[in-house]
C-alpha cells in the first residue's frame, strides 16, 4: 500500500501512545505497509490539559510514526486508519499529519538517478 514509486507522494506523520505501537505495526502489516519509521519516547502536548512529558506531573510518552504514501492511497489509508482507531482504548489520541513529500531514496548505494558532478 505504501506506493513509494508514485509521482505525488505524501509524508504521513502519526502520533500514538507508546503502548499501542505494536498494535499499529500489526495493522500496517495487515494493510500492506512495510516502509515506515517509529520513534519511541516522544514527548507531546495534545492540548492545554493533556500532555505526555515523561514526568510525574505529565506521565506517559508517545511514538512518532512516519511513512511515505502515494497521494492516490491517502483516502483509502485514512478510512482504514479510522477503523483501526476504533479498537484503541477510549481516551487515547491518534493524531495524523499529511505533508507534501518529493521522493524516497531507499538506498543511496543503489540510486541511479543521482550523478556526482
Amino acid at each position: 500500500m505504501n506506493d513509494t514509486d508514485s509521482e505525488n507522494l505524501k509524508l504521513i506523520i502519526l502520533h500514538i501512545n507508546d503502548t499501542q505501537v505494536r498494535l499499529l505495526e500489526k495493522f500496517f502489516e495487515k494493510i500492506g505497509i512495510y516502509y515506515y519509521t517509529v520513534e519511541d519516547n516522544v514527548k507531546r502536548a495534545i492540548d492545554k490539559s493533556i500532555k505526555h512529558q515523561q514526568t510525574k506531573v505529565w506521565p506517559g510518552s508517545d511514538a512518532l510514526v512516519t511513512l511515505p504514501l502515494g497521494d492516490k492511497k491517502i483516502d483509502e489509508f485514512l478510512i482504514k486508519l479510522k477503523t483501526f482507531r476504533m479498537v484503541l482504548p477510549k481516551g487515547l489520541f491518534l493524531s495524523v499529519g499529511i505533508l507534501p513529500f518529493e521522493r524516497v531514496i531507499r538506498s543511496m548505494y543503489e540510486e541511479d538517478r543521482l550523478f556526482v558532478k
